[in-house]
């Protein structure tokens, strides 16, 4: 079944219990570049912007995010559990702009400040307790605010052939979740929210051969098979519903 991007958000949000979900209206995106575009001239809270443990290695080589954030966002802060982390970026980076909190009590660190915009990008897979990340994020929406979140795809081509042949499981093992789109949408339902956009995207290590190999191999079956939801990771936008 072929679906456009419409119809498939449509889908999402109007779909029966064990129904199938057609997966070919998800888009692959430049994960960065759709960010950014999302949240340019905003007010922005960015969850988990050191990347910790890997911080010092994504600085040295352009890869945080958080940067680039600065760049586009009208007011921007972030909010992070790793205090060594928050010290590295501020002493040796000069960002100054990110707070050491706990993502489930968010209220306690913005009692009475709203946000445009929050951007969760690879932390929901790390988290204790989701339903409490997604339930304080919504106490720090503005109205019409949007959580923007990026999270690895449990069904990613290179994930199950890295079972399959290698017989390998390719993971962090500080993740807690995996999510495919099926059950984004059952979390984004089942905490008050709709999905209003849901993309795919690729994870490019350049200076890492049996990426660059594997990420060849996958787009040429995602080509084929005209499925970019076997891609790495999904971008979801979710909105507040009520």
């Amino acid at each position: 079944m072929n679906t456009s991007p419409s119809d498939f958000i449509s889908f999402l949000g109007d779909r029966k219990p064990c129904t199938p979900l057609p997966l070919t209206g998800v888009q692959l995106i430049d994960k960065t570049k759709w960010i950014l575009a999302k949240v340019a001239g905003k007010s922005i809270l960015h969850l988990g912007p050191t990347d910790s443990p890997a911080t010092k290695r994504h600085a040295e080589e352009g890869l945080l995010l958080h940067p680039k954030l600065r760049g586009v966002a009208r007011e921007l802060i972030g909010l992070d559990l790793d205090p060594e982390a928050i010290s590295l970026l501020r002493d040796q980076y000069g960002i100054d702009d990110i707070i050491r909190g706990n993502a489930e009590e968010l209220t306690r660190y913005f009692p009475d400040r709203k946000f445009d915009a929050v951007v969760a990008g690879d932390i929901l897979e790390h988290v204790n307790n989701l339903g409490l990340v997604l339930a304080s994020v919504k106490e720090v929406l503005a109205p019409g605010g949007e959580l923007i979140i990026t999270t690895p795809n449990a069904l990613a081509i290179k994930r199950v052939l890295g079972a399959l042949v290698l017989k390998q499981e390719r993971n962090n093992p500080d993740h807690m979740y995996f999510f495919s789109p099926m059950n984004l949408w059952q979390a984004a339902t089942r905490f008050g929210y709709r999905i209003t956009e849901m993309k795919s995207f690729m994870y490019d290590a350049p200076g890492d051969r049996m990426n660059r190999l594997g990420n060849l191999g996958a787009r040429v079956i995602m080509g084929i098979t005209k499925n970019y939801a076997l891609a790495d990771e999904l971008a979801a936008v979710l909105r507040p519903v009520g």
